[in-house]
């Protein structure tokens, strides 16, 4: 998202422009960064995992978060 999505989108919901633009310091942009990329090496990791596995391991896997999700 650019400066100008972020103008239009302040202007439609009647936010003022300070409120809008809050100053991004260098950390957080690399915050931002670091974040971004460690979650698309993480993402990558898992396809990766994903096409190695056994598909019987996975259809257990899948067998188990169904019923773990209807337990909680």
């Amino acid at each position: 998202m650019d400066a100008n999505e972020t103008a239009a989108m302040t202007e439609a919901s009647g936010l003022g422009a300070e409120a809008a633009s809050p100053s991004r310091t260098a950390a957080e942009a690399r915050k931002q960064t670091d974040l971004q990329k460690s979650a698309e090496e993480l993402a990558e990791r898992l396809r990766k995992v994903t096409l190695e596995a056994p598909l019987r391991s996975l259809l257990g896997a899948f067998l188990l978060g169904v019923w773990f999700a209807r337990r909680f």
